[in-house]
């Protein structure tokens, strides 16, 4: 299932890709080729968010004149759903029109309470977005948690927690259940769930949400998910221009996705066994010789399948070529080679990874390492 789920992305972005390398002018080729790496890039990203369940983004509403404002903006947030709703209703998928007329009622119905001058500070509402209907354009899921709040000048506001979740519809009802109890139809769950978010009221906060939620599931906080993407970044920009520049080599893109995963996994069981501040030491080096090394290391591997937003996240079933002559060759004491910064002596190095230990050529200090 994660196969087909990541094929179906791959495909996609391959298939426009495809589409830009069409174009004949130059100064619009450009253009669009730069915004498809840099929406590639996104999409990784938000992939490996929905794999860690990571807070996705952290925003802030204004309160003004009744309405909830998007920080920065000169009207409503109210007026671009509505617009969003209302193009996709001339453009979109009929499949999404109750669900996309679902987001509009129940933000309305978040903003009634929220900037309802009797609400007071803390106040907290839950709102879930499950993935949409089959063949559906909504394929992500997470929820938001929007809690009223106060700064040093007295001002009041809005702020707003979007959480990748890996929780089923079944799973959502069980744990709703103590908050609230709505009726969800079977026929469009996701719809149901968005035109009725849940008001906590003020005895819990965001966090107490999230624990709550994910108590029995992997959970990240920012700050480790920030490293593992910056451990990453140079997969990642290498898998966004490769689907952009190369939309035919569709193998390699398969195998850099591998690559993404299985590397930021490693990086994470790095963190929980040796911590934030030791990884954080350890800068990746990203010429290409170096990301040629890390494919080979990474992309033949199979990827752990883990529950997630769009079902499950996993990877691909690659052949690797000239990767492995043994079995032994898949012995975990067996001698490989990391290139990265000396967290020690700060050279950039090509450390030896054997028997548990990560070893420095340049100053032999050596430090445990989780494969």
């Amino acid at each position: 299932m994660a196969e087909i789920i990541g094929n179906f992305y791959i495909g996609f972005d391959e298939a426009r890709a495809e589409r830009v390398q069409n174009i004949t002018s130059i100064e619009e080729y450009r253009f669009r080729r730069e915004a498809l790496i840099s929406y590639n890039k996104d999409q990784m990203i938000t992939n490996l968010g929905e794999r860690f369940n990571v807070i996705l983004s952290t925003y802030q509403y204004e309160i003004k004149d009744g309405e909830l404002w998007g920080k920065d903006m000169d009207e409503p947030f109210m007026n671009s759903l509505k617009r969003g709703r209302d193009y996709r209703r001339e453009n979109g998928n009929p499949v999404d029109f109750r669900r996309e007329e679902a987001e509009v009622i129940g933000f309305e119905k978040i903003q009634n309470i929220m900037t309802d001058e009797d609400a007071p500070v803390g106040t907290v509402i839950l709102s879930v977005s499950p993935p949409g209907l089959e063949d559906s354009t909504y394929t992500n899921n997470f929820i938001d948690i929007h809690t009223k709040k106060v700064d040093e000048n007295g001002r009041v506001y809005v702020e707003s927690q979007r959480v990748s979740s890996g929780l089923s519809l079944d799973e959502y009802k069980e744990k709703i259940s103590a908050f609230s109890d709505i009726e969800i139809d079977d026929s469009d769950p996701s719809a149901s769930f968005l035109e009725q978010p849940i008001l906590i009221g003020t005895g819990l906060t965001a966090e107490d949400i999230k624990f709550y939620l994910y108590k029995d599931h992997d959970y990240m906080d920012e700050k480790t998910f920030e490293l593992i993407k910056k451990s990453v970044a140079h997969l990642t920009a290498e898998y966004a221009r490769s689907i952009v520049v190369e939309p035919q080599s569709r193998e390699y893109h398969r195998i850099l996705f591998n690559t993404v995963l299985n590397k930021a996994d490693e990086v994470f069981e790095l963190i929980k066994s040796e911590g934030l501040g030791m990884v954080e030491k350890i800068i990746p080096i990203s010429t290409e010789l170096h990301v040629g090394r890390e494919i080979q290391d990474y992309g033949y591997r199979e990827v752990r399948e883990v529950k997630a937003g769009c079902g499950m996240s996993g990877g691909f079933d690659v052949e690797g070529k000239d990767t492995a002559s043994s079995v032994s060759d898949f012995d975990p004491k067996k001698e490989r080679i990391l290139c990265c910064t000396c967290p020690f002596c700060k050279e950039k190095v090509e450390a030896k990874i054997a028997k548990g230990k990560i070893e420095c050529p340049n100053c032999k200090k050596s430090a445990k390492w989780a494969n």
